[in-house]
C-alpha cells in the first residue's frame, strides 16, 4: 500500500473523524474507501474511455490541454 500525504480544510477533517466514529472505521479505511469509490465513478464516467484509462495506467497518457499551453 502506498502512503500519501493528504491536507483538508479543518471542517471537512472534523467531519471526516464523525463519520469515522460513527462508522467505527479508521480515518484511513474512510478515506480510502471515499478516493476508491470517486476513482470508480471517474473511470465509467463517459468522457474517460476505456482506452484514455488504459494509456493514463501505463503512463502514455497525452493531455491534449497541456500541449496546447
Amino acid at each position: 500500500m502506498k502512503i500519501m500525504t493528504l491536507r483538508l480544510d479543518p471542517e471537512v477533517a472534523e467531519l471526516l473523524g464523525i463519520v469515522a466514529a460513527v462508522e467505527h472505521r479508521p480515518i484511513s479505511d474512510v478515506i480510502r474507501s471515499a478516493v476508491a469509490e470517486y476513482v470508480e465513478n471517474v473511470r465509467v464516467d463517459a468522457a474517460l474511455s476505456p482506452r484514455s484509462w488504459a494509456q493514463s495506467r501505463s503512463g502514455n497518457s497525452t493531455n491534449e490541454e497541456a500541449t496546447r499551453g
